[in-house]
């Protein structure tokens, strides 16, 4: 879409990539909230060609809901639930998906929840939320620098 790549230029700058905010508003419950950074170009452009590319062709980028994304650190899983009550009781939610389920769960064993939701500012878009208890996230952070070598 036009003019979007200018705008994640300026919020990157009040709040750039891999930055933490405490006691974010979204929910009491977390710790922090962190930003993962837009989903790269390249990524999405894989993703809407792999996914949605044999049946949608020039609309398959329609269907990517994950280009905006945050992510929000609780302390253990009872925050996490209580986190993910809060999310659901103050927003527009779309979609809630539980990666702590086996049939969900990748092979790096990440576990967390994901939620779609609507934001309004001042036109309306879909961000991803990224619930995850304190422990995965430092797991995941530890791990970063190896996967990234092996992606390479």
């Amino acid at each position: 879409p036009e003019g979007g790549e200018g705008d994640a230029d300026k919020i990157g700058k009040r709040w750039p990539m891999g930055a933490k905010w405490n006691h974010p508003r979204a929910t009491k419950k977390a710790q922090f909230a962190y930003n993962p950074g837009i989903k790269p170009r390249g990524s999405a452009v894989a993703k809407a060609f792999v996914r949605f590319g044999p049946s949608e062709r020039e609309n398959r980028y329609r269907h990517l809901l994950d280009l905006a994304r945050c992510g929000l650190v609780f302390a253990d899983g009872a925050m996490l639930r209580e986190g993910l009550n809060q999310i659901i009781d103050r927003f527009e939610v779309i979609q809630v998906l539980n990666y702590y389920n086996k049939d969900h769960q990748n092979l790096l064993g990440q576990k967390h929840i994901e939620v779609l939701i609507v934001l309004k500012c001042p036109e309306p878009f879909i961000c991803e939320l990224r619930l995850e208890e304190m422990s995965y996230f430092i797991a995941r952070e530890k791990a970063s620098p190896h996967i990234e070598k092996i992606q390479k």
